[in-house]
């Protein structure tokens, strides 16, 4: 049986296919982002969003934020300029595995000249987690020129680490050559 449909009806679908697309890219991990943030006193608008996961259980949601929206993995590192990585958690971990994970993004994507210069500045911030990190715990790490980097866990500000080394190697772990996660990288760039 062939069923003639009207071209108002095709618009509609053919409308409904092109927008929903850009409706789930908000969601990642069953957590919705907002289109933008503020850092710094400054408005951030969402990259992208994608979900981190290990042996194909999701660990985190993430939503990429920055003031000039650029779908560049090196944009998102190096730019001097306002900017969140949102991390929204899809099931608890300790703390440990998210120091490890710290320290094995960092070890694989920035120079061991590099990695020297901040090593007491990222250990501050690895002692700033909590023993567990609970699932639907909202960690945010917000860059803003001349202040550097905050850890926020929760509605709670931790550590501020000043400076744009340590900025760029925290970016790496996520956006550098070699990813924590390349399937969260491409998403979050749209790929």
């Amino acid at each position: 049986m062939y069923v003639v449909r009207s071209p108002l009806y095709c618009a509609l679908i053919a409308a409904t296919l092109l927008i929903a697309p850009s409706l789930q890219a908000k969601e990642a991990a069953g957590h919705n982002f907002a289109d933008s943030a503020t850092v710094g006193g400054q408005a951030v608008g969402l990259v992208g969003v994608g979900e981190r996961t290990k042996w194909m259980i999701k660990v985190y949601g993430m939503g990429v934020y920055q003031k000039t929206v650029k779908k560049s993995a090196a944009w998102l590192i190096d730019s001097d300029e306002p900017k969140l990585l949102w991390l929204h958690m899809a099931r608890g971990i300790s703390a440990e595995k998210m120091r490890d994970a710290i320290d094995e993004g960092i070890d694989k994507n920035t120079s061991a000249a590099d990695q020297a210069a901040i090593h007491a500045d990222v250990e501050r911030l690895k002692a700033a987690f909590p023993a567990n990190i609970a699932k639907d715990l909202d960690i945010q790490f917000s860059y803003a020129p001349g202040t550097g980097t905050t850890l926020r866990l929760g509605n709670s500000d931790k550590v501020t680490v000043a400076g744009k080394p340590f900025m760029r190697a925290l970016w790496s772990i996520w956006f550098g050559h070699k990813p924590a996660d390349g399937d969260l990288k491409d998403s979050v760039l749209g790929k």
